[in-house]
């Protein structure tokens, strides 16, 4: 047992807090309510009286030192699920694995400390590697469009493009497709200058859904050809 007398205040630590023991004015113990351990001071005699309970004190005990709540994984979800939680760092796993905004820009999502996702503010999603997905769609409502046109001269577009087949540097994987390069020549609003993830310089992308423009006009263009042909038979 520890006496502390500091003239009219005296301390007398008893412990952990025995409901078979009588305690009289200035016994200190520990005590546990609802999961929180914390110190009381007895005020007056008392046996078999906690000296709290839900968090408040009994009559004959005052808080010495009120203890917190240990958090666990279900405390800090339910802290987290009715709190908005924001910060200027990273949040995830650990320092290779996290997502991490830049102010009104875009968020940035790293596995492994490489960034291979990212949104940005203007609505574009950059992945580092293949979106697979059941299926895809792409808004096209007459509605949503103005200075409606026809792709003029769409087989002599097609024909100034080629289908090749290739090896992407970075994997070596093969792959099929066209050259931007040579889609920015015949239509230039399916071609558009990106920055990757990653970083480093800037490369062309195709956006492979206009290129049907070209292909569906192509096709009439032909199938014209080909009746003037017959007619003239």
């Amino acid at each position: 047992m520890a006496t502390i007398d500091l003239g009219k205040i005296k301390f007398v630590f008893r412990g952990t807090y025995n409901a078979s023991t009588a305690y009289t004015p200035d016994d200190v113990v520990t005590f546990t309510d609802t999961g929180i351990l914390s110190s009381y001071i007895c005020t007056a005699n008392t046996t078999g009286n906690n000296p709290s309970s839900g968090g408040t004190a009994h009559g004959s005990w005052a808080y010495l030192a009120k203890g917190t709540a240990v958090e666990t994984g279900s405390s800090i979800a339910t802290k987290i699920a009715s709190t908005n939680l924001y910060t200027t760092g990273n949040v995830g796993r650990d320092s290779t694995d996290y997502i991490a905004f830049t102010d009104n820009t875009r968020l940035d999502v790293f596995i492994n400390g490489s960034n291979e996702f990212r949104f940005e503010s203007d609505g574009d999603f950059h992945a580092d590697g293949d979106v697979i997905a059941a299926s895809t769609t792409i808004s096209s409502d007459r509605k949503l469009k103005e200075n409606i046109t026809l792709v003029p001269n769409s087989l002599e577009k097609v024909q100034a493009l080629n289908g090749v087949s290739f090896d992407w540097k970075k994997t070596g994987e093969k792959s099929a497709g066209v050259i931007a390069q040579e889609v920015q020549g015949v239509l230039p609003e399916a071609v558009k200058e990106v920055t990757p993830v990653g970083g480093g310089k800037s490369h062309l992308t195709v956006n492979y859904h206009a290129l049907t423009s070209i292909l569906i006009e192509a096709i009439k263009e032909l199938k014209t050809e080909i009746e003037e042909l017959k007619g003239g038979q």
